[in-house]
């Protein structure tokens, strides 16, 4: 027969009852599969146990993608599966509905097992609880490179708790935290994180400086004083370098001053600024 792909994307395919419980059959044993997607597709509670369990001794699986697959907080047979297969070190579970328990839950799972990589939970609503976890995931997941949270309805407190954690992670690269009404207070956070972490930065072995890369915080409501504390950041770094790179601004009601600002901190950096769609005006 043919050999099984490294990568099957079944992404809309109508997955759905007996079809679902048939691919799990299928996948129970595979040797080969690398990359999963089975986003769009209505698993239902017992297609997605059916699935989770086929894939807890797939040792190649390295990327799972389950968005829009209408798993809500029925998060228990996705965070048995983490917790039995370390070989997953990339999560798609935006669009699920996921709100505080089952987010909690699945969280609990990512930061025990330590090996993820890459994690999107962009629109789930998630709440309290998990937001807390997802500081202690920032702060402490010495795996994690690559995070979205954007659509999440963090909101500042929250957003700006998550965003303090960043200066205390290496490995983290990107975030995104955009359209998450985030206020001049998250921006103020994110510019004190990221003068702590240059003035505690290491090189990595590209010659890099380590730490977070890229950070969108687009369509929010950060106005001229948030984009000032951005830039002064860099200014008071004084030569420092800063691993990063790009700050998505786009979106948000600046101002003329604010903008000014960020044009004078990239000008003085290797950092790009994101600002096109911002209003000159500061008015959201």
């Amino acid at each position: 027969g043919r050999p099984a792909p490294a990568v099957l994307n079944l992404q809309g395919f109508g997955c759905t009852g007996g079809v679902t419980q048939a691919l799990a059959i299928a996948l129970k044993g595979n040797t080969k599969c690398t990359t999963l997607s089975l986003s769009d597709n209505r698993l239902g509670e017992d297609g997605l146990r059916a699935i989770c369990a086929s894939l807890e001794g797939i040792a190649t699986l390295a990327e799972l993608r389950l968005a829009g697959c209408g798993i809500g907080n029925r998060t228990q047979d996705l965070a048995k599966l983490l917790a039995a297969n370390k070989s997953i070190v990339s999560l798609d579970v935006s669009r699920n509905g996921m709100a505080d328990a089952g987010m909690s839950q699945l969280l609990r799972a990512v930061y025990d097992g330590n090996v993820m990589a890459a994690l999107s939970l962009a629109r789930n609503p998630g709440g309290p609880e998990s937001f807390d976890l997802l500081g202690q995931l920032v702060r402490y997941g010495s795996s994690l490179r690559d995070l979205n949270l954007s659509w999440m309805s963090l909101r500042s407190e929250a957003g700006g708790a998550i965003a303090r954690e960043m200066s205390h992670n290496r490995s983290l690269q990107h975030i995104d935290l955009s359209w998450n009404g985030l206020d001049d207070s998250c921006a103020e956070a994110v510019a004190e994180a990221v003068f702590e972490a240059a003035l505690d930065s290491s090189l990595e072995p590209d010659g890099e400086a380590a730490g977070i890369r890229s950070i969108n915080l687009s369509h929010n409501r950060v106005r001229e004083p948030g984009a000032t504390c951005i830039s002064l950041a860099f200014q008071h770094l004084r030569g420092r370098e800063s691993s990063l790179r790009s700050v998505d601004l786009a979106g948000n009601p600046l101002g003329e001053a604010g903008v000014r600002d960020l044009v004078r901190a990239a000008l003085a950096s290797q950092t790009a600024f994101g600002v096109s769609g911002c209003s000159l005006t500061d008015r959201a």
